[in-house]
């Protein structure tokens, strides 16, 4: 049981760590039930979404960072959502200027996972990741 909440609980941190006062509110929200979540699983997730939150506050400007982890029926879905400016060329011609959207795009491959991003200039950017629960339809 203890296993579930760690990967929440390290995600809220990251968000708490994350905000500057003035500047930018990081939040975190989720609601895990099950403890099916492999630790590797969580620990891939924890560091996709660090990466994901340092490259909006690098790059994006935004006054907003939202981390959610939600767990459906066949899937775990971690987000992180910002306010900043977005991008303006598509997000996979970023992914091959630095490691950044690369790591995250293998680290969510090798755990099974699936990784999309999405933007659009002045609205932001949102990171997405799908990973299978094992034994769903």
């Amino acid at each position: 049981m203890a296993r579930r909440a760690d990967v929440e609980l390290a995600l809220r941190q990251l968000a708490e760590r994350s905000s500057i006062q003035g500047r930018v509110e990081c939040t975190f929200e989720g609601g895990m039930t099950s403890n099916g979540l492999a630790p590797e699983h969580q620990h891939e997730l924890l560091r996709i979404a660090q990466e994901a939150v340092s490259n909006a506050m690098r790059h994006a400007l935004p006054t907003h960072v939202r981390i959610g982890l939600a767990e459906g029926p066949t899937q775990w879905v971690l987000t992180v959502t910002d306010n900043g400016r977005g991008m303006a060329e598509l997000p996979q011609a970023h992914a091959s200027q630095g490691f950044g959207l690369t790591n995250m795009r293998e680290r969510a491959g090798a755990i099974g996972g699936q990784w999309r991003i999405h933007s659009k200039v002045g609205n932001g950017t949102q990171v997405v990741v799908s990973l299978p629960r094992p034994g769903a339809p």
